[in-house]
């Protein structure tokens, strides 16, 4: 899918494409808004999960949106770091740059380098 197509998708159709047609790919590059609707639809989902856990807290029901959300967290991960490498390579940055946000507020660099302007021309 070009850069253009990939700008025009919806909220929705944007996630379905990083996790399911592009999950694995760790070369080229991803625009801040492919980026940044992947993680808007992650927070949401997240969040929706959360509120569920809470609302039945006291529930066995509490038992099963905890495994969900596991279950979601551990499938979203690869799609995750490989999102992460290809909107570094897009800024010029190299994919380990991620490995950044492991250290104590290193985190920061790593969001602000995310948010910037992609690089013209090719990687």
């Amino acid at each position: 899918m070009t850069d253009l197509s990939i700008k025009n998708l919806s909220y929705v159709d944007n996630f379905k494409h990083t996790v399911m047609g592009n999950f694995a790919n760790f070369k080229g590059r991803a625009s801040r808004s492919e980026y940044w609707r992947f993680y808007g639809i992650t927070i949401v989902i997240a969040g929706i999960i959360n509120v569920l856990s809470a609302l039945f807290m006291d529930t066995a029901l509490a038992s099963v949106f905890g495994l969900i959300s596991m279950a979601y967290n551990v499938a979203i991960l690869l799609p995750s770091i490989g999102l992460g490498v290809r909107r570094l390579h897009d800024v010029g940055k190299s994919g380990w740059m991620l490995l950044i946000s492991l250290v104590p507020f290193g985190i920061i660099y790593v969001i602000y380098l995310l948010a910037q302007k992609g690089d013209e021309g090719d990687n």
